[in-house]
């Protein structure tokens, strides 16, 4: 019912903007792009190897309040708002282009929003102050961003995929790569509650309102960043020529997570 009323409503504004008036030139991932993404995973998984059991890279056993700890929790910022301004370019192309409204294309951003707010109440009750596990904390920050990184990927084939679909093919496609969205960001917001708890048993009061500026700073920063990087990516995939709305939509997936290797590290 839900789709049935939104996806078949246009404004005035958007009336012609229908699936046929868009390139359907596709940019298919090349071996490269999936070895440099299976060399990052290698490279997670051989350091969670060498850890085991020991202490991380990095790590400081007798000092909490380390800098790369708060360089971590600067780049999670910059990495949770970067993702957002990276798509917000191409969602109502997207959109249009698998035969659904711009009213869908709002949907298709607001959604993973509240689905991660959900997120970030299980991971609440998973791990939260009171009954605090550094460890398992640590797990969870590490491996939860992991998983909803390989969903976002997964979108990305998917997106590519579709592109010479049919209509029919491409409104039912539209669904499943927006539930793989929804996903991807409820396990990426476990771990939030977690982080905060860790960020505050870390740094000293006297320094707080510094890394909180610094904090707001980086959420600004990812904002200003992603319409850039979309921009430069339309430029490298496209090479000066146009490409289907769906393709440019798993080219900007594959940029957020080469970002989101980069905030696990």
């Amino acid at each position: 019912m839900f789709a049935e009323t939104f996806a078949g409503s246009r404004g005035p504004l958007t009336k012609g903007l229908t699936a046929d008036i868009f390139s359907q030139r596709k940019v298919a991932f090349d071996a490269t792009t999936w070895q440099i993404l299976l060399f990052l995973l290698l490279l997670f998984l051989a350091h969670e190897l060498y850890a085991w059991g020991k202490k991380p890279l990095l790590a400081d056993n007798q000092k909490a309040n380390t800098f790369p700890f708060q360089c971590a929790l600067l780049f999670f910022w910059f990495y949770w708002y970067v993702n957002q301004s990276l798509v917000l370019p191409v969602t109502l192309d997207f959109a249009a282009s698998m035969g659904q409204s711009a009213t869908m294309s709002g949907f298709f951003v607001s959604s993973p929003l509240a689905t991660s707010i959900a997120g970030l109440q299980v991971g609440k009750m998973i791990i939260g102050e009171n009954a605090w596990d550094q460890a398992s904390a640590r797990r969870l920050i590490i491996w939860a961003p992991l998983v909803s990184v390989m969903l976002t990927a997964i979108e990305a084939a998917v997106s590519n995929s579709v592109v010479h679909f049919d209509l029919p093919a491409k409104r039912a496609s539209f669904w499943v790569i927006l539930a793989l969205s929804n996903l991807a960001a409820f396990i990426v917001a476990l771990p939030y509650v977690p982080l905060m708890v860790m960020w505050a048993k870390f740094t000293p009061k006297r320094e707080m309102t510094f890394w909180m500026i610094m904090a707001q700073c980086s959420r600004q920063s990812g904002f200003l960043v992603g319409p850039a990087v979309f921009a430069l990516l339309s430029q490298l995939v496209g090479r000066g020529k146009p490409i289907a709305p769906a393709s440019a939509l798993a080219w900007v997936l594959v940029a957020q997570v080469i970002i989101g290797w980069l905030q696990l590290a």
